[in-house]
């Protein structure tokens, strides 16, 4: 018997691509060889060699320079799979969410495009319709989708989802008891990470400034896993910590100005970086050094705090995995399988050079 000799990046490559053409992840017209060598992260060289393989094995029917090829799958060896119309709901207009959902989002339409299907953004968010459960199902039911992705939705919107004739994904959690798919970041460890990091340095008074949707009508689930991460660490949280406050520049400057009036806190902690970008002008315009005076974490990044000159303490979200995880349910859904998994990937927490030891004269 011959031994069995290793795979080549190309052989590897043609390999994955035919999976992918079996499955239905690519349907009908292939994504050009620049877009398909960066998702599997190949060379142009090996991609282009792989393709030329495909197309003398039938697998690909070249549309002559300059254009993409067609997939062409034998027909016995060809999974039933429909091109789809998938539809992503949002809880705000896009430029509304934050970075790394942004980026996010962009990202997954590309991917599932890339994958051979259509999607679309709703004509309007959740919030713009009043967040009126009536007004949003009408929106849904006449933008004719075969498949929707429900990004932060309440809870009465995701109950509607779950007994829609059109399969649904939230991005987010499902209330007890449904069964949906689901793509979920957990925020647990990372808080607690980060906290346990600020109290080894001794910090005592920590403030999240937080989005009204942490506060109102009631502390969310994200609010709670931070004052429980308080009190896991020998805290003991009031509304000091969690303050409320109105969400607009004044209402920044006015939060602001207020912590640092009597008992200043030694770490804020942001969720959102304009936020964060807001309060480094204040802090700098009171003379306040980073992170000798006040530590700084901020729960997104992004490229506006690029030139800082220290790397910010950060949590790092899980995109590509959420990408991955939609990307293919709605490779299932288009092979007519019905999945209806609750999939959790964690953020991580980077302490960054932002965190030092709490300056309790501040």
């Amino acid at each position: 018997m011959r031994p069995l000799h290793p795979l080549s990046l190309v052989e590897q490559t043609v390999e994955h691509l035919r999976e992918g053409f079996r499955t239905g992840h690519w349907c009908g017209i292939l994504p050009g060889v620049r877009v398909l060598a960066r998702e599997l992260n190949v060379s142009k060289d090996t991609m282009e060699l792989a393709l030329r393989q495909l197309e003398r094995e039938g697998s690909l029917k070249s549309g002559g320079h300059g254009k993409r090829r067609e997939i062409v799958i034998p027909r016995e060896n060809a999974i039933s799979v429909r091109v789809l119309r998938v539809g992503i709901l949002l809880s705000s207009a896009l430029e509304q969410i934050n970075p790394n959902s942004h980026h996010l989002l962009l990202k997954l339409i590309r991917q599932i495009e890339n994958a051979g299907h259509v999607c679309f953004f709703a004509d309007r968010s959740m919030r713009d319709l009043g967040n009126k459960l009536s007004r949003i199902t009408r929106m849904v039911e006449a933008a004719k989708a075969d498949a929707w992705v429900v990004y932060a939705a309440p809870n009465e919107v995701i109950r509607w989802f779950s007994s829609h004739s059109a399969p649904a994904l939230a991005m987010g959690r499902v209330p007890g008891g449904l069964q949906m798919a689901s793509a979920i970041t957990d925020l647990s460890e990372a808080l607690h990470a980060a906290v346990r990091e600020l109290t080894r340095h001794g910090h005592r008074r920590i403030v999240a400034v937080s989005p009204e949707s942490w506060r109102v009508p009631e502390p969310s689930n994200t609010a709670k896993r931070f004052l429980t991460a308080m009190k896991a660490n020998g805290h003991q949280p009031s509304n000091y910590n969690l303050p409320n406050w109105e969400c607009t520049p004044a209402g920044l400057e006015n939060l602001l100005n207020s912590l640092f009036q009597i008992t200043p806190p030694t770490a804020l902690l942001f969720v959102d970086p304009a936020a964060c970008v807001a309060a480094l002008g204040f802090l700098g315009r009171r003379g306040l050094l980073i992170p000798r005076d006040v530590s700084i974490l901020c729960m997104t990044s992004g490229p506006m705090f690029d030139l800082l000159p220290q790397r910010l303490a950060h949590f790092e979200w899980p995109i590509d995995s959420h990408i991955h995880r939609i990307v293919r349910w709605v490779g299932r859904v288009a092979m007519g399988e019905i999945e209806k998994q609750e999939t959790i990937f964690p953020a991580i927490f980077h302490p960054g050079e932002t965190i030092g030891p709490a300056s309790h004269g501040a």
